[in-house]
């Protein structure tokens, strides 16, 4: 460099102007070239995000695939764009797969699905703190509290899942959110957040990128209050069958078994009785009317054999 022989106090003044110079940005002009592909992902995200916000209690099953689906998605995306084993689409096309695999196993299994759920969240509520603190962080401590975070959300939301109404409004305001971002000012005041993460430096923010901001905690009480009073409300979630236990039964004493066995008894010997006695009842019916008819034929030939012998006694007189 030549040397203009200014003070170093005035070389570093000039220096810092350079860089706040050219870390500031423009707020007037939009850029509005997208990319296809950025776009096609992004308004999936929007429409996500509606749906956990206003749907994802009650539609829980398909909060839980999309949330296994996109873990797995990233997860395995950034290994292989890491590796650099196989070329872009490949990437694309083995981290689809596995994300599809993953948000099955979400689905089927609902601990694994509550439990990403709630980690997912728990990052977020991670972030938030992370954001709201006046403290600077290096990298392994923010990635230390956010585990931590996103672990304690994740037990939270298996023991509670009654939890999932502020979860699923929490990370359907946060897609909506940077969906926004992206169309408006292409992720600035997510890389804002991101800077925040690794403990470096941010750019600058234009004043509706605070208004992008602020729209994630809207949205967060918004959609907890619509599945409150609206979509959720009726409905419970049936994933833990097993705790449902019926009422313990009491073990009988051996008088108490004894009792049971002769009452037992009694009502089989009532009822073969009752039985018995309505058979007995109808048999000696039946007899008493055959002997009835026998001893009625009996009178009447003993009656004519009389009548019979008094005719012949008249005629033996005569």
């Amino acid at each position: 460099m030549m040397d203009l022989g200014l003070p170093d106090d005035h070389v570093s003044d000039i220096e810092q102007d350079v860089n706040a110079t050219s870390t500031s940005v423009d707020c007037t002009n939009l850029d509005t070239d997208y990319d296809p592909a950025l776009v096609i992902a992004f308004v999936c995200i929007f429409i996500f995000g509606i749906l956990f916000c206003i749907f994802g209690y009650r539609c829980y099953k398909a909060v839980l695939f999309l949330t296994g689906f996109t873990f797995g998605l990233i997860i395995v995306y950034l290994i292989c764009q890491e590796e650099a084993l196989l070329p872009k689409y490949g990437n694309i096309g083995i981290s689809t797969l596995s994300g599809f695999l993953y948000g099955l196993i979400c689905l089927l299994v609902p601990y694994v699905g509550f439990f990403t759920l709630g980690f997912h969240a728990g990052l977020l509520l991670g972030l938030v703190a992370m954001i709201l603190s006046p403290l600077t962080y290096s990298v392994w401590i923010s990635i230390i509290f956010l585990l931590g975070a996103g672990l304690f959300g994740a037990v939270a939301n298996v023991c509670f899942p009654s939890l999932t109404v502020m979860f699923t409004s929490l990370i359907g305001g946060a897609g909506i959110a940077i969906s926004f971002d992206y169309f408006v000012e292409k992720l600035r005041m997510t890389n804002w957040v991101w800077s925040h993460i690794k403990g470096k430096e941010y750019a600058e923010l234009c004043w509706f990128s605070w208004l992008l901001l602020g729209l994630w905690p809207f949205l967060v009480v918004v959609g907890c209050i619509v599945q409150c009073l609206l979509t959720a409300r009726g409905f419970t979630i049936h994933t833990y069958p097993y705790k449902k236990r019926g009422p313990v039964r009491r073990r009988l004493t051996r008088e108490e078994r004894a009792l049971a066995r002769q009452a037992k008894y009694r009502y089989l010997y009532q009822v073969r009785t009752a039985g018995g006695d309505i058979l007995s009842q109808s048999y000696i019916q039946s007899l008493q009317k055959s002997q009835l008819d026998t001893m009625s034929t009996h009178m009447s030939t003993l009656q004519t054999q009389e009548e019979s012998k008094f005719d012949e006694n008249i005629r033996q007189l005569h």
